[in-house]
């Protein structure tokens, strides 16, 4: 099915910034991160999961490192380094996605064999194991501030509660209503994106409401970004449809595609609006058009 056209870049005030334009802006702690991320797994050059980790971490999009270095820098330029705490973010997020495609059976994901089809489930599953291990390890070297551990946890408690209602769901064909939808969106991938905002006004030394508003922003982010997944993988042919369907019972239409990209829309824009109690900056401005991005996206 070819959707009608919705998203309208003008409204969204970025009509002469494109997506390499904004990748040029943010250049500097895109780099830094993969500087950090290859310095944190060279600790680990001896053993058996130094490879498969690298590969394993390859051709990511960095978003919610990102997030979490950007959400520091919006609070303080004068700051804990922000860098080890992106790292482990991304690892995390990497350690959910080998499960994830253990679980779903994947074959293919966006141009890469899955982890467990070019290793084996077994060297997957431990090697997801080390990786939630190399996360801790990153974060108890690194700080002392035990709130940046704990929001950690919390993080990987919520995203376990969403895979397994992800795996309830498909597994009873159930029909799936909007609120539950959004739940498990919210759990299942926007709390990392939540915990990622978090650790960064934490790290930045933010003010009560200065770590509420950018972790507001980061959950909005956060379900906008699955959601505008979901529509992607739809509009591929992948294994979205499948599960679309089961929010309407039915063939997903036109009409109902819609309401999802308004949605993805909606969050965006409420992302953005949670920043506004926080001062105006480079940080904040990246933080604006990471959101906008969300929606115009194309992979």
């Amino acid at each position: 099915m070819k959707l009608k056209t919705y998203d309208k870049v003008e409204k969204w005030g970025i009509v002469n910034l494109s997506l390499t334009d904004f990748e040029k802006e943010v250049k500097t702690y895109l780099t830094q991160i993969e500087k950090t991320l290859v310095e944190e797994l060279n600790r680990y050059k001896d053993s058996f999961f130094y490879k498969p980790l690298l590969y394993a971490v390859k051709g990511g999009k960095r978003i919610r490192p990102l997030i979490l270095v950007l959400s520091a820098k919006c609070v303080s330029d004068k700051h804990e380094n922000p860098y080890p705490a992106a790292v482990a973010v991304e690892l995390l997020h990497t350690e959910s996605l080998i499960h994830d495609d253990i679980i779903d059976k994947e074959t293919f994901r966006r141009g890469k064999t899955p982890f467990h089809v070019r290793y084996g489930e077994p060297a997957a599953i431990l090697s997801s194991d080390f990786t939630l291990a190399a996360v801790l390890d990153i974060l108890t070297r690194h700080y002392e501030n035990k709130q940046i551990l704990r929001e950690i946890v919390y993080s990987t408690l919520r995203m376990c509660e969403g895979e397994m209602m992800d795996v309830k769901i498909r597994s009873q064909g159930n029909t799936l209503n909007w609120e539950t939808y959004l739940n498990l969106v919210d759990k299942k991938t926007a709390s990392l994106f939540f915990t990622a905002a978090r650790i960064g006004a934490i790290i930045g030394g933010g003010k009560d409401f200065e770590i509420k508003a950018l972790s507001s922003f980061g959950r909005f982010l956060g379900i906008s970004y699955q959601i505008k997944d979901d529509l992607l993988d739809f509009e591929k042919g992948e294994k979205a449809l499948e599960f679309l369907e089961t929010l309407t019972g039915k063939s997903v239409d036109e009409k109902f595609l819609i309401k999802l990209k308004k949605s993805v829309e909606d969050y965006s824009r409420m992302a953005i609006e949670s920043l506004k109690p926080l001062k105006e900056s480079k940080a904040k401005k990246h933080l604006c058009n990471l959101a906008r991005f969300s929606v115009l996206r194309k992979f």
